[in-house]
């Protein structure tokens, strides 16, 4: 018969190899979630911001909430418009980089 001792002491190991593996991977899907999400918000007040206003204070809005505007353009005729705008943050975590973009859509009836 083989000698199995130890074999236990490997198998905890790997156990906790596997365990901190997926807390990390869980910590950083939940902080690219909430970045996710706080890049929508702020895509949201923008297109807000510019369907009531114009893309210069749209800008504005986009650099006090620490997003980047990428695109603002209007759409519709005199009556109805709608503006879309894409908005882009970065993402690092863990040393590795990645760009949130997100995009809105708001309106407005011409008075």
């Amino acid at each position: 018969m083989r000698d199995e001792r130890g074999s236990g002491t490997v198998l905890i190991m790997a156990a906790i190899i596997i365990g901190c593996l997926l807390a990390v991977a869980l910590l950083g899907g939940g902080a690219y979630s909430a970045r996710l999400q706080q890049v929508s918000q702020a895509a949201d007040l923008v297109a807000i911001s510019a369907a009531e206003k114009d893309c210069a204070a749209a800008k504005g809005v986009a650099e006090r909430n620490q997003v980047k505007l990428e695109s603002c353009q209007y759409h519709g005729d005199a009556f109805d418009q709608v503006v879309s705008v894409t908005v882009a943050a970065d993402f690092a975590i863990f040393g590795l980089s990645h760009q949130v973009t997100q995009l809105a859509y708001a309106g407005r009836l011409a008075k």
